[in-house]
């Protein structure tokens, strides 16, 4: 496998990571990344491999969604694309540590090689798991939860949900100051994997701002948006964040989670924010 195909293999992983597309948005985005024009003939083959390695979904509409598999490589910076291409594990040069000076060397190697499968189980495990507890929550303190994990991630310092009805469309509003100056609304759409936020969500949420929301605006899912919801949004700034990277932004500030015993470097969700 030349570099070209290893650059384009990291490029489909990592685009797809960012937001669902079609495969010729894909095209267009790997263009850009590598700065030069891409055929459809090139990347066909190395789209299907990821396919194949159930790396990559096709759903409705011809968009294209990272699997679990798919984003355990995208975030793992030890991740060998060049390994997975070829359909091996992901294993560290360990000539140093199979020398006679390192007796303990090859128990070592095992044991870490155990480790690493059991990391990469429990992380793909523990998303499955939160994204169920979020499927099940009660409305409004799932709702209240959106806003606190875009208040943790430093998207704004203030916030809070609206009313639990008149709302007038709008779940919830992001503040830039104590006085709830520089308000931004916030769209909530807790939507199974397969129901994507479509272009009329986008419309019917653009249709409940008021005069003063000129700072922006957020669109949270559970699931991901169709092509033509994102194109929509990009017209009016609005900020899509879907069920993947919601769950990733929950797991970088640890909202929701806890260490279990002594384990210091695993997480296990806090049941009673998932009420």
């Amino acid at each position: 496998m030349n570099d070209f195909v290893v650059d384009v293999f990291k490029s489909i992983l990592r685009n797809v990571d960012i937001t669902s597309c079609t495969k010729e948005q894909l095209i267009k985005r790997i263009e850009s990344d590598l700065d030069e024009e891409i055929e459809d003939y090139e990347v066909s083959p190395i789209l299907e491999k990821a396919f194949q390695l159930n790396l990559i979904k096709e759903i409705n509409d011809g968009l294209l969604l990272l699997t679990d598999n798919g984003r355990q490589l995208v975030i793992n910076p030890q991740t060998n694309f060049y390994n997975i291409w070829k359909g091996q594990p992901f294993t560290e040069d360990t000539d140093e540590l199979t020398t006679p000076e390192a007796p303990f060397a090859h128990k070592h190697i095992e044991t870490l090689d155990s480790l690493m499968k059991a990391y990469k189980d429990y992380s793909i495990n523990l998303r499955r798991y939160i994204k169920s507890l979020l499927m099940k929550m009660n409305a409004y303190n799932f709702e209240s939860l959106v806003i606190k994990v875009l208040i943790e991630s430093n998207e704004a310092p203030y916030g809070e949900i609206t009313k639990k009805s008149g709302d007038g469309g709008i779940d919830g509003l992001l503040y830039r100051t104590p006085l709830k100056q520089g308000e931004i609304p916030v769209q909530i759409k807790r939507y199974s994997e397969n129901n994507l936020v479509g272009e009329q969500d986008i419309r019917d949420f653009i249709g409940a701002w008021s005069q003063k929301h000129t700072s922006g605006a957020y669109f949270v899912t559970t699931s991901s948006y169709t092509n033509k919801a994102v194109n929509k949004s990009e017209g009016r700034g609005i900020i899509l964040i879907d069920g993947n990277q919601f769950i990733e932004l929950m797991i970088e500030h640890r909202i929701g989670l806890e260490t279990p015993s002594e384990l210091n470097f695993g997480l296990t969700p806090n049941l009673k924010l998932f009420d």
